[in-house]
């Protein structure tokens, strides 16, 4: 797994199931039908990673309860996080599937509070550095302009338009397509650009 300073980087287990719906519902408030997790860690094509605080350490523990969890800041549903005092406060969520020569990015989610701390570029960067199959592609909304951005950094080219895609407002989504994920210029760049994403975060 690709490091990160504050945050690290797993797979999903069933224990994780309501904090990974109380992300989904902060990061998405308008998606329907929410994802059944549970299911998704049963398909056999399914990846489903997180990125989460360590609460046994003792700074991270005190940043996290002080900034987050004393409602110093808006929270969704009054506070809900999923979280019930373990180990691990998941921030974010990831899933790809792998199919023939092909992954597939189902989405991306960081909670509110977290986004533009990095913690959804590294889940990004973890897939991408994982990914078997030369091909990678996404869809993303249209309006979406710093997710495209973030996906334009790391060589995603729009192929293509799925119209109406988003049920809540139908919206449309632009298909965005990487074709040499598995060259090794292409994992260069990627280890390149998570040495690059570390040292940013320790500036």
């Amino acid at each position: 797994m690709i490091k990160h300073n504050f945050f690290h980087v797993r797979a999903m287990s069933i224990n994780d199931t309501e904090q990974f719906q109380a992300i989904e519902k902060d990061a998405f408030p308008d998606l329907f039908p929410e994802t059944n997790f549970k299911n998704e860690l049963n398909r056999s094509i399914a990846s489903l990673i997180t990125i989460g605080i360590d609460t046994e350490n003792n700074k991270k523990k005190e940043i996290l309860n002080d900034n987050y969890l004393s409602n110093k800041i808006p929270l969704y549903r009054q506070g809900y996080t999923g979280w019930h005092g373990k180990k691990d406060f998941l921030v974010g969520i990831a899933e790809s599937w792998n199919m023939v020569g092909e992954t597939h990015i189902i989405s991306i989610g960081v909670r509110r509070y977290f986004q533009n701390k990095g913690a959804g570029e590294t889940l990004l960067l973890n897939i991408l550095s994982n990914s078997e199959n030369p091909i990678v592609t996404l869809e993303v909304r249209k309006s979406n302009q710093p997710a495209i951005n973030l996906y334009k950094k790391y060589k995603f080219q729009i192929v293509g338009t799925r119209k109406k895609y988003y049920s809540d407002n139908g919206e449309d989504a632009l298909i965005m397509t990487i074709e040499s994920a598995t060259s090794m210029k292409y994992k260069g760049f990627i280890e390149q650009s998570s040495e690059l994403l570390v040292s940013k975060e320790n500036q």
